[in-house]
């Protein structure tokens, strides 16, 4: 099976990862959340992220928020979350929206609120979506080295440890080192307290 790969949103973190998977040869379709309207105007029109100097191949396709429905999402076996906070809830929409049940990489960190508690994003995101096959990715990764392909290693965290695997085996790479663990929670709390 060829892997298709959806990313939503495309800031900072995203466009790391979406480098990497350009240099995976991965298709990739990337999504832009309400918030990321004027990178992704400059991509479709120039291919490039000034920013950091990165070029994409013609295996990268940008859409505006409002053009899911160009997207053949049924092709689609990995969804990369890496929206800010603000668009969690936005995010929450579009996997409603789209149903998709294949594992879910959050690049994302940090909390949200949900009934008075506050609780990590990819427990909400799973309260949210019904889908439990959410991975955390873990530092200490920074997007500028991913982009600079410099070895890197992080961590990828799902209770369910085949679906971090199953996502290790399209994302790593010579230079991008994945490891995976069942601590979906500390990895998590880690990642959140690393941003403080």
């Amino acid at each position: 099976m060829k892997n298709h790969v959806l990313v939503l949103g495309f800031g900072v973190a995203s466009t790391a990862y979406v480098s990497v998977l350009d240099f995976n040869k991965v298709k990739t379709s990337v999504i832009g959340s309400p918030f990321d309207n004027k990178n992704i105007k400059n991509v479709k029109k120039k291919r490039t992220n000034k920013i950091f100097n990165v070029n994409f191949s013609k295996n990268i396709n940008f859409f505006y928020n409002d053009e899911l429905s160009l997207i053949d999402i049924k092709s689609v076996n990995l969804i990369i979350i890496g929206t800010n906070t603000n668009g969690i809830p936005w995010i929450t929409k579009v996997l409603n929206k789209i149903k998709k049940n294949c594992p879910i990489l959050l690049i994302t960190k940090g909390i949200m609120n949900y009934k008075s508690k506050i609780i990590p994003i990819s427990k909400y995101i799973s309260l949210k979506c019904l889908n439990n096959k959410i991975v955390m990715a873990s530092g200490p990764c920074l997007a500028k080295e991913l982009i600079n392909k410099s070895h890197t290693r992080t961590l990828f965290a799902s209770k369910k440890i085949a679906n971090a695997k199953y996502i290790k085996k399209i994302i790593e790479n010579e230079y991008y080192h994945p490891d995976v663990t069942k601590d979906i929670q500390g990895a998590e709390i880690c990642s959140a307290i690393k941003n403080i």
